[in-house]
């Protein structure tokens, strides 16, 4: 489940409107400051895996990138001339 929506309901609790990623499920639900704190916290931390993951990926694809127009340097199948205005 991910908030799409939030607010706080009262002094101590808050109401999160949620959504499912996988089937679009919804449901909101009201939560003490402590349990929207937690969750909050394990959103972030999903976040920083995901961002972590996603520049793996393309610092991956880049270094592939990179072999393939060495590659072609190497085969004299382009040279600077190819990349001037």
């Amino acid at each position: 489940m991910h908030p799409v929506r939030w607010g706080e309901a009262d002094a101590k609790h808050w109401w999160i409107s949620l959504r499912c990623g996988g089937c679009g499920a919804r449901r909101e639900a009201v939560v003490p400051d402590a349990v929207a704190q937690e969750f909050d916290n394990q959103l972030d931390r999903a976040l920083d895996q995901i961002e972590r993951e996603a520049d793996l990926l393309a610092r991956h694809l880049m270094s592939e990138e990179a072999d393939v127009l060495a590659a072609a340097f190497d085969r004299d199948l382009i040279d600077v001339d190819d990349f001037r205005r």
